[in-house]
């Protein structure tokens, strides 16, 4: 059996200088579904995980 760790948690609003760490999430999840996509799609995709649109 694992045993589970508990971390606190804040919840916030993001800020401009959380973009990187966005993008890295946003990318990360979108691997693990990158078969669904095809090439345009992902292409798409990727250009939204640019700075510009995360902080828009």
């Amino acid at each position: 059996m694992s045993k589970l760790s508990t971390k606190e948690v804040t919840i916030r609003f993001a800020q401009p200088e959380d973009t990187e760490q966005i993008k890295s999430v946003i990318l990360s999840a979108g691997e693990t579904g990158r078969e669904d996509f095809d090439e345009a799609g992902w292409i798409r995709f990727i250009a939204l995980t640019q700075k510009e649109p995360i902080r828009d």
